[in-house]
């Protein structure tokens, strides 16, 4: 019986967002910026430094076939994100000059031996396949679920060979109408509905991450990085460009006020400013209406930015230098 069978358990490449033998759909607009956060992840595995503030336990092998991008152009961006890391010996990297000469084809008669003499050779945790449809060949269309269940069978024709391998595949979203866009940051479900091609390249992945950059109506841009899992929680990253090409991950009350209306910024700066309160006492003096207080005083308490103790509500305001909290909980 199944219940009666023992299985080996899993382990993770990086804790709480990518775990042992998983297919993950990577899903953004074109040039967006999702092979930047690839490398910036893979980067951070061959290295074993943290990916945002993820902690990676050890170094991993990665195995990355990046047939969208110019050779020079790859290089020139690890080389700016990783700087001496890029040499590393655990990074294999395939990318073709030229489109035409792209033999990691699964279309072409030699293209899946080509792919397994390269796993064998790099022995990887992680293959990074970007694009998927490049990958799969001109003759593959995503838009039927047979051809989208055959591009899996061979997925896991890799990982025949090594079980525990992660495969993240590269995908594009569908042309949509911007007046109705659905938000990544509020929708991941939703958004994530928009990947090109048959519903089933979605039903087929134990992950989905999806990769977009929102305009605000105050006219900034958001970065997001969001996603579903079947077994897990996808972190919500809200994320800012670096001039070296990587991101920088909001965090504190960076992120917590990129998640607030231009209102509920307003109701929290004036909290700031009354260090601990009562709601009546700070919806006075904000002179703000009660809803918009209270969705501020939600977020601020998920995000771990303000505590509620003894009827009060206490700001926690983070260090500059350390990244700690430290808290004022005077009464006086």
């Amino acid at each position: 019986m199944l219940i009666n069978r023992q299985f080996e358990p899993r382990g993770e490449l990086i804790p709480g967002l990518v775990r042992e033998g998983e297919t993950i759909l990577f899903v953004g607009r074109p040039k967006v910026g999702k092979s930047r956060l690839l490398d910036q992840l893979a980067l951070s595995l061959v290295s074993a430094t943290p990916f945002f503030d993820l902690e990676i336990p050890q170094k991993k092998r990665v195995l990355y076939l990046d047939i969208e991008n110019k050779p020079h152009e790859v290089r020139n961006r690890l080389l700016s994100i990783g700087q001496d890391r890029a040499a590393v010996d655990n990074f294999v990297l395939y990318t073709p000059e030229e489109l035409c000469q792209n033999r990691a084809d699964l279309s072409r008669a030699d293209g899946m031996a080509l792919v397994l003499r390269m796993l064998d050779l790099a022995r990887p945790d992680l293959l990074v396949i970007d694009t998927l449809r490049l990958f799969m060949g001109a003759r593959w269309d995503e838009r039927r679920s047979d051809q989208v269940l055959m591009m899996y069978n061979k997925i896991s024709e890799l990982r025949q060979r090594f079980p525990r391998l992660v495969v993240i595949l590269v995908h594009h979203l569908r042309k949509t109408d911007f007046k109705t866009k659905i938000s990544l940051r509020i929708d991941p479900a939703g958004w994530i509905e928009g990947a090109s091609g048959h519903y089933s390249l979605i039903g087929h992945s134990e992950v989905i991450w999806g990769f977009d950059r929102e305009l605000q109506p105050d006219g900034s841009e958001q970065i997001v990085f969001n996603g579903k899992a079947r077994n897990l929680v996808v972190p919500l990253f809200l994320l800012e460009d670096l001039p070296d090409m990587s991101y920088r991950r909001l965090q504190g009350e960076e992120f917590a006020k990129s998640m607030m209306s231009s209102k509920e910024q307003t109701a929290w700066e004036c909290a700031k400013e009354m260090r601990h309160f009562r709601f009546d006492d700070l919806e006075k003096t904000a002179q703000i209406p009660a809803r918009i207080v209270a969705g501020m005083v939600k977020k601020a308490q998920s995000l771990g930015i303000l505590d509620y103790a003894q009827g009060k509500y206490f700001v926690r305001v983070s260090e500059p230098r350390t990244g700690f909290f430290w808290e004022d909980k005077d009464s006086s």
